[in-house]
């Protein structure tokens, strides 16, 4: 038997049953089919959606266990107690959105990014969230980046042809404000300053850079720049090395520094 899922969309995915000698797909295929299918069906029910948030959440939630464990924290943070509440908060979050995508009609879905944004980046700017709130902070934007992936943003293809047309003027922005008197040369984002005025610059010009990442490709190739295919080639290897350095170069340090 062949089933067939159909949405609004002129899309039709078909999925065969396996022939003889192949072995069906396990769980974890499974799983990717229903992200594949997603993918391509971002309108579909609310099923679609929910498998694969839901078991990345699961996942974000157990590494969020994983990491209460004492050795984990013993001598690495100012305020480890800190820790167990921001990855509480982090979790959670992924979990709200799945239930949210579950619950709410198909056409209001894709406010759902924004509503998580908004207060991701506020709280942060209402208040100045040191160690480890940080790491957490890079956490919940990558979790809501994965979100918006299979969900996107409302007007998102609006705002990155925009941003792409108008790029001098926020990239102007991005240095003025980056730019202004008082700027220590420091890592606010590890040591929030504590006036909400410093605070509200430097997450501003954060989010006007997430804005760009996520919305500006959305835009299509033909509202974007685009580069020689000379480049096409290098960039391919660049992006692996530079993913390869992010997820090793903390171990690396700390291997020097013993």
């Amino acid at each position: 038997m062949v089933r067939t899922t159909t949405c609004s969309r002129s899309t039709n995915l078909s999925f065969r049953p396996p022939e003889k000698g192949h072995r069906k797909p396990n769980m974890a295929q499974r799983c990717l089919l229903s992200a594949g299918e997603l993918k391509e069906n971002q309108d579909c029910s609310a099923g679609n959606a929910t498998m694969p948030l839901a078991l990345y959440s699961s996942f974000a939630l157990l590494m969020a266990l994983f990491m209460l464990h004492p050795s984990m924290l013993e001598g690495k943070l100012p305020q480890p107690e800190r820790l167990p509440i921001e990855l509480f908060q982090s979790a959670a979050m992924l979990f709200l959105a799945t239930a949210l995508h579950a619950l709410l009609p198909p056409h209001l879905r894709h406010w759902i990014g924004w509503a998580l944004l908004l207060p991701m980046q506020l709280s942060r700017v209402l208040h100045a969230e040191p160690r480890p709130g940080s790491e957490v902070h890079l956490n919940d934007l990558y979790m809501w980046a994965v979100f918006i992936h299979y969900v996107p943003l409302k007007f998102q293809s609006e705002i990155g042809l925009a941003m792409a047309q108008l790029w001098p003027v926020w990239a102007i922005m991005v240095g003025f404000l980056l730019g202004l008197p008082g700027n220590e040369p420091s890592f606010p984002s590890l040591n929030p300053s504590p006036e909400m005025g410093k605070r509200a610059r430097f997450y501003g010009v954060e989010t006007i850079l997430v804005l760009a990442f996520v919305c500006i490709p959305a835009a299509g190739k033909d509202a974007t720049m685009v580069l020689p295919k000379w480049l096409g080639p290098p960039l391919k290897w660049l992006n692996l090395l530079s993913l390869i350095a992010f997820c090793s170069h903390k171990a690396i340090i700390d291997l020097l520094q013993h």
